[in-house]
């Protein structure tokens, strides 16, 4: 058999029947073409390609549509997290992302020009790039989508020191070390269970402490008051009298203060009053030194013994022991003779008893009338008149010299004002008198013992008026206590320092009071209710979790089983961003032409979908309709369907573009005609489409 010659009539052939290999175009057409060299040509069809082992040629992409491809063992395959829409490449989520070189911490940057480079974090610890907001030291945070700063909130990185006007904190805080504030501090409950005792606080301006029965300072004996060192360091001491100078020293007003002199003594064993220079009565007394006085004083005002005296004008003489013999002695007043068996008064007959005429004359008596001379009562009880016999004081006796009037409680002495106190003046007579010594400082100033006088400082306060203890600084040693108090101001963040912890820890309560310091660790502390995955609530003061409210971190899904409420909702977030759906309500109450129910600025917008219930009540008539709207480049179509009436329904709606002004941003506005000017209410459900 023989072969055809090839042709170049209609192409090139070969075989019987012949066999097509060039058709009349210039294209190969072969089921088979086994070649050793190369193929050069415009265009290639075939049903299949083979590599040289035999192998089939696969060309198609792997993966789905828009997949960037790799060489998956041989094959074309897709990676899923990076795709190409033709103008952005989308890596995916950060974790499938990694970029070699750089340092912890480091951070990518940009020149500009798209060239990335590995740099350190600009600011201190970490605070990523950005322009910050505010001035220098400003603390950061997100003020409406951009870095804010306030004045009033600052941070000084070299003393590590927080500045803010105001701290609430809603529940309690323990504090371990020192407290400073500058001006107010509030806090609820402070509590140091568990924790180093508060070693200082400090208060600049007000501290305010609550009711003075909520502070517990520990220390101290039963009747001690608090007293300063002057530089606020506070201490208990024993309350008594100032005394200044050096032992058996008169003490005298020296200005306010109490002071002594070693020329103005008292010896209390010898009743003796020793003065280098004394002045009575007006008249000078020069050169009286000693316990005795020899010789004749005219005008003597006190002689601790004298043996004359013409006139004695002091009411108290506590070593006259005998008087001689009176032929008159007239008393004004109360008389204290001592002790009762320093009295003889002749006369009388043995268990007869001193009876007054009422007009100062006294007798001796039998029995004193009613009782046949017999007292009432038990031994040592002081007697009184009960119903015209003799009766005891069941709490007043009197034994051995001693006059005991019994609980304090059964007692009651007349005269004095409220917060007076029994004062002596050494020979036996009693006087009400204020508070011992003379408060220093001024008014409202909280007193201390002040080298040994009452003292005041203006940082050390209390008006009774608001019950506020101002204090410029508080030390314990041992633990600060203020439970109960309904406000405990501390001032500025600034000023509060609790030690321990690291550099970004929180506070964390066990629930018992107790504050330790944790890892932020993002998502809060606590046990979370309910099971895994389950998204938390407050249920009632714990927290709570619900089958029906989860979320898959994997999957970064979360799911409700129930409803979803809300006024607002976005379908689509960052780039992604699709819609957002809205619900709006408006009223109208004229029939003035296009009143503008709802206007959006028209940035980022591409359009707006209306979802519209209008009704009238005094027509009665509801209209309800659906309206698309598109906007491109200052132009807006829209139309309406799905238009439904219920007694000719109430108006005519339209949308249209609104240029704006200098003020007024460019906008897309839903207008009216109504057909009324009775009151119309429209329900609207709002769809913006992003640009």
């Amino acid at each position: 058999m023989a072969s055809e010659l090839f042709n170049t009539l209609t192409g090139y052939s070969v075989g019987i029947p012949a066999v097509t290999v060039i058709d009349g175009t210039g294209n190969v057409v072969s089921n088979f073409l086994n070649l050793t060299g190369n193929v050069t040509a415009n265009k290639v069809y075939a049903n299949s390609f083979f590599y040289a082992n035999g192998q089939p040629f696969n060309a198609n992409p792997g993966g789905s549509n828009t997949q960037l491809q790799y060489n998956n063992n041989g094959n074309l395959g897709g990676i899923s997290t990076v795709t190409w829409n033709g103008s952005n490449i989308s890596l995916g989520d950060i974790s499938s992302v990694k970029i070699d070189g750089g340092v912890n911490g480091y951070v990518l940057q940009t020149d500009g020009s798209g060239n990335l480079t590995w740099t350190a974090q600009t600011g201190n610890g970490g605070g990523g790039n950005g322009t910050p907001g505010g001035a220098n030291s400003q603390v950061q945070y997100n003020n409406d989508g951009d870095f804010g700063g306030d004045a009033g909130f600052t941070y000084n990185n070299v003393t590590n020191t927080l500045y803010s006007d105001n701290i609430i904190v809603a529940a309690n805080i323990s504090i371990g070390t020192d407290i400073t504030t500058s001006g107010n501090a509030y806090l609820g409950n402070i509590s140091t269970t568990g924790f180093a005792s508060i070693t200082t606080l400090q208060v600049g301006a007000t501290a305010n402490l609550g009711n003075v029965g909520n502070v517990i300072i520990t220390g101290g004996n039963s009747g001690q008051i608090l007293t300063t060192n002057g530089s606020g360091n506070l201490s208990w001491v024993t309350f008594t009298s100032p005394a200044a100078g050096s032992n058996t020293q008169v003490q005298f007003n020296d200005a306010g203060t109490m002071n002594g002199s070693s020329s103005f003594t008292f010896n209390k064993s010898t009743n003796t009053l020793t003065a280098t220079n004394f002045v009575g009565n007006g008249y000078a007394l020069t050169n009286v030194n000693g316990s005795n006085v020899i010789g004749t004083v005219n005008q003597a005002g006190y002689a601790a013994i004298a043996a004359i005296a013409g006139t004695v004008s002091v009411s108290a003489q506590p070593n006259i022991t005998s008087t001689g013999t009176l032929t008159g002695l007239t008393v004004n007043g109360v008389t204290n003779l001592g002790n009762v068996s320093n009295v003889r008064i002749l006369g009388g007959t043995s268990g007869y008893v001193l009876q007054t005429d009422g007009a100062g004359n006294l007798t001796w008596t039998a029995g004193g009338g009613g009782g046949n001379g017999s007292p009432g009562g038990v031994t040592t009880q002081l007697q009184y008149n009960n119903a015209g016999s003799f009766g005891g004081i069941p709490n007043v006796t009197f034994s051995s010299g001693n006059l005991s009037l019994g609980n304090v409680a059964n007692v009651k002495m007349t005269g004095g004002s409220s917060g007076y106190i029994l004062s002596t003046d050494g020979t036996g007579n009693m006087s009400w008198i204020a508070s011992t010594g003379s408060p220093g400082g001024t008014n409202q100033m909280v007193q201390y013992n002040d080298a040994g006088a009452f003292g005041g400082d203006t940082g050390f306060t209390y008006d009774s008026a608001t019950n506020i203890l101002s204090v410029p600084s508080i030390k314990s040693n041992a633990t600060a206590n203020f439970q109960g108090a309904t406000n405990v101001n501390l001032g500025n963040v600034s000023n509060l320092h609790i030690s321990g912890g690291l550099n970004g820890y929180v506070l964390q309560t066990d629930g018992a009071g107790n504050l330790a310091w944790s890892a932020s660790g993002g998502g809060g502390n606590g046990t979370p209710g309910g099971a895994n995955t389950q998204v938390q609530f407050n249920n009632d003061g714990t927290f709570g979790g619900s089958a029906y409210f989860t979320f898959n971190d994997y999957t970064k899904t979360m799911q409700v089983g129930g409803n979803l409420i809300a006024n607002s909702f976005q379908m689509g977030a960052g780039v992604y961003k699709w819609s957002t759906s809205l619900v709006y309500f408006a009223t109208t109450a004229s029939t003035t032409p296009a009143q503008v129910l709802y206007s959006i600025p028209i940035a980022d917008v591409s359009g707006v979908e209306f979802e519209i219930i209008a009704t009238e009540p005094a027509g009665p008539s509801r209209q309800s309709c659906k309206i698309s709207s598109l906007y491109y480049n200052g132009t807006v179509q829209f139309t309406e369907y799905a238009s439904l009436f219920v007694n000719g329904g109430v108006g005519n709606f339209e949308v249209d573009y609104n240029a704006g002004n200098i003020i007024t941003p460019p906008a897309l506005e839903l207008m009216v005609t109504p057909n009324s000017s009775n009151p119309i209410t429209y329900k609207m459900l709002i769809t913006v489409y992003a640009g």
